[in-house]
């Protein structure tokens, strides 16, 4: 940081952007109850959790930011795995979601504390604050998981009862 009003400025948009995720999973939460069944909910979240680790393949481009291509698809490889785990269990599902919020927080310092390129490994550049507002997205929903995580399981046996 160059000066005490960047500082200032940084704070007051993280600040405004970790408030827009927290708005963000409230909205979601809201939503999916309403919509879905338990099972389908915790299914949506599963398979919802591919595009946002895929999303950084946008950043990758846009930001023409081709050596972080393999670190970054690495990272999307990961998360697409837990993504499909989580479809059936919770704890890999969580994980997906607290590690991919801590994936957009390394980014995000990393952006301003320009330690994002080494000789060999480059992770791409993000929008501001995008980091901030998607972790927080990331880790508050992960844990609304975990209040969920009884229904999602007594959904997952009922299930195939109901279909014999």
């Amino acid at each position: 940081m160059e000066n005490v009003g960047q500082t200032t400025g940084l704070i007051i948009i993280a600040l405004a952007y970790a408030g827009l995720g927290v708005m963000v999973v409230l909205g979601s939460i809201s939503v999916t109850r309403k919509i879905f069944s338990p099972r389908a909910e915790q299914m949506f979240y599963a398979l919802i959790l591919i595009p946002i680790a895929a999303f950084y393949w946008a950043f990758v481009a846009y930001f023409e930011s081709s050596r972080a291509l393999v670190l970054e698809s690495s990272a999307i490889i990961l998360f697409t795995a837990l993504a499909l785990a989580g479809l059936k269990n919770v704890w890999a599902l969580c994980l997906g979601y607290v590690l991919h919020g801590l994936w957009d927080g390394v980014h995000e310092v990393a952006a301003h504390f320009s330690f994002a390129a080494t000789d060999s490994l480059e992770i791409t550049e993000i929008p501001l604050a995008y980091g901030i507002a998607c972790a927080a997205y990331d880790i508050g929903i992960a844990f609304y998981f975990l209040s969920r995580k009884k229904a999602w399981q007594q959904a997952a046996i009922a299930k195939p009862a109901a279909a014999s």
